[in-house]
């Protein structure tokens, strides 16, 4: 019986010597990783950093705004999928922050998704400490098992580890301040492929997300820049949009601290060479467009520049 007590014993130190271990690296690979979506939303709502330029919003912004070409001060949160209403929830963090600096906010050019079903495609296992998080999370999120540390990161290492080389040996990507930018250019007879599967896409904005912009803007006297990025010359000829996503863009014109950059429309002379896919830039394109922003964000009168 007393063999069998201490071979229980230490069965149960080893599993839990696996679980610190687990906790552990994975724990050190994303917080050593700022193209990781687990470190953004930790940065973000956890230990925030206020004297910052923040780029918030989907994998266009992940992929198309290098950092450090805005600011030394800026920082890309940008998350691969994620749809409007999870930046808007972003955004209204960020804008609790006692700063003056500006909040960069990428718009795609087909708008918002659903108003009535939002998702949250961000990792926020570092982040539920947080009650707003947790409060709008599905359950399945932000069940014990998410937030028990030395469980909550399993089968997550392989991925950890890929970010994390990344950031470190530029291997498929290049990752710097938040910003995974792509190191993929596609040849004609690809893009021949990708073309020939394109279809047209309009700008969809429910009216009724106009009033939770509106209580963002009225949140704050601190500058929210909305920037419209370029996509490929065939997704432009097939975009059906133009005349709502301009109409959008006017309206938040008309508020006093929310300024308006569209360098879709604006620019028209992009080549595919410079996207690796039709609505993302690789790395060539996403320095040249972010140059570009560089240039119309120094007409504004925005601070911390």
């Amino acid at each position: 019986m007393r063999r069998l007590f201490f071979s229980a014993l230490t069965l149960l130190g080893v599993v839990l010597l696996a679980m610190w271990g687990n906790e552990a690296l994975n724990s050190h690979l994303i917080l050593s990783s700022t193209g990781s979506t687990a470190y953004k939303m930790h940065r973000l709502f956890v230990e925030p950093v206020v004297d910052e330029i923040p780029i918030l919003g989907s994998s266009r912004a992940n992929a198309n705004f290098v950092p450090a070409l805005i600011s030394s001060k800026a920082f890309n949160y940008g998350v691969d999928g994620s749809q409007q209403y999870e930046t808007l929830f972003h955004l209204k963090r960020i804008l609790r922050n006692q700063s003056a600096n500006p909040v960069i906010v990428n718009l795609d050019p087909w708008g918002f998704g659903s108003y009535e079903k939002p998702s949250f495609l961000a990792d926020y296992r570092l982040a539920l400490s947080d009650p707003e998080v947790r409060a709008v999370l599905p359950a399945a999120r932000t069940s014990l098992v998410e937030r028990i540390p030395g469980i909550r990161f399993h089968g997550t290492l392989r991925g950890n580890l890929t970010t994390w080389l990344n950031e470190r040996r530029t291997v498929t990507k290049k990752i710097v301040d938040g910003a995974v930018l792509q190191l993929l250019s596609r040849t004609p007879e690809e893009w021949q492929v990708i073309n020939a599967k394109l279809t047209p896409s309009g700008f969809h904005f429910d009216a009724r997300w106009q009033a939770e912009l509106d209580a963002l803007y009225a949140s704050t006297e601190r500058p929210i820049v909305w920037v419209v990025g370029p996509c490929s010359p065939r997704w432009r000829e097939l975009f059906r949009g133009q005349q709502a996503l301009q109409t959008f863009l006017k309206e938040q014109r008309k508020r006093p601290n929310v300024y308006v950059i569209d360098l879709y429309a604006s620019i028209a002379d992009w080549t595919e060479a410079e996207f690796m896919d039709p609505t993302h830039l690789n790395i060539h394109g996403a320095e040249r467009f972010t140059r570009l922003l560089k240039a119309e964000l120094e007409k504004l009168p925005l601070p911390g520049l």
